[in-house]
């Protein structure tokens, strides 16, 4: 089909496609970077920034409970810093908490209502400590803040942001695949299209080239018989010329013999009509003496006439 083109049509149809063929690649990296951005952000979103407050929120814990450490045995001014201390980790926990719980799925859910579980009792048991404290029983806050029920409290906190960072990090990892595979897909895909653009480009320039060239050949045949029949035409109309200039001779010669023949004829008219003229003067003559004769005859006779006249009388 490509071959009974025109070879506009062929030119068209050629660019055509290597225009198709790139405007494809050029959409499909387009669609492969939207969703390599899509997995950027969402791995931004959903995982970078709760594993970052998740982390934060972790060392806010045990920074926590190096505070309250050093609550113990303080004086009156010494625990009034402490005190001031912890609300900083006790206010980014309670900023971030509620920015992870948004981003979180069901799986992360579950760890999260452990920690914020944990949590409130943890920091109730604090509170505790910190009163027994004010109060001057450090014996007895220092017992509570060693006990098995803090020390479940605070693992049962810190395993719960753990297994949630471990989510994150799972959830980071699959993410991370599903945007390496898009990477290798399009970069295998771009190289089969370019490979493909490029060999059919290829082809389609070496089969326009071979029609042009065909066309050319074709022309140039053309040309050289159209050549040779000028030049039998030309070799033609030069026989033709010789012919017309000896006919133009022959014409020539003839017309000289005419004008001759026009010339002899000429005189012998205007002999003729000298003769002509001379006849008509002789006729002249002849009539003047025709005229006296008939003048004489008649005298003649009136002659005779008096003298038969006169014989009579006689």
């Amino acid at each position: 089909m490509f071959k009974t083109m025109t070879l506009k049509k062929q030119l068209l149809s050629a660019f055509a496609i290597v225009i198709a063929v790139f405007t494809g690649l050029t959409l499909y990296q387009t669609m492969t970077a939207a969703g390599m951005d899509a997995d950027t952000n969402e791995l931004f979103d959903a995982n970078f920034v709760p594993a970052v407050l998740a982390g934060e929120i972790r060392s806010d814990v045990l920074m926590s409970n190096i505070w309250m450490r050093r609550y113990l045995g303080a004086d009156e001014t010494r625990r009034a810093e402490v005190r001031q201390a912890l609300d900083d980790p006790y206010g980014d926990i309670a900023e971030n908490y509620p920015l992870i719980r948004d981003l979180a799925t069901d799986a992360e859910l579950v760890h999260l209502d452990a920690f914020d579980q944990g949590w409130q009792e943890l920091t109730s048991v604090w509170e505790q400590v910190m009163s027994l404290e004010d109060e001057g029983d450090s014996a007895a806050a220092e017992a509570l803040l060693s006990s098995d029920e803090h020390a479940v409290l605070l693992d049962q906190v810190n395993e719960a942001v753990g297994s949630e960072l471990d989510v994150l990090s799972e959830q980071a990892g699959t993410l991370s695949d599903e945007a390496s595979a898009s990477y290798d897909q399009s970069r295998t895909l771009a190289l089969i299209v370019t490979l493909i653009a490029v060999f059919g480009g290829a082809a389609l320039a070496w089969s326009v080239a071979r029609t042009v060239t065909r066309k050319v050949q074709g022309s140039a045949t053309g040309v050289s018989t159209n050549v040779d029949s000028l030049a039998a035409v030309s070799a033609q109309l030069s026989s033709s010329a010789e012919e017309t200039s000896a006919q133009a001779n022959v014409a020539a010669a003839a017309a000289e013999q005419v004008s001759a023949s026009v010339q002899t004829v000429s005189a012998a008219v205007e002999e003729r009509g000298a003769s002509v003229r001379e006849i008509a003067q002789n006729t002249t003559t002849a009539s003047t003496v025709a005229s006296r004769a008939v003048d004489v005859a008649d005298q003649t006779s009136a002659t005779v006439a008096k003298l038969s006249a006169s014989s009579v009388e006689i």
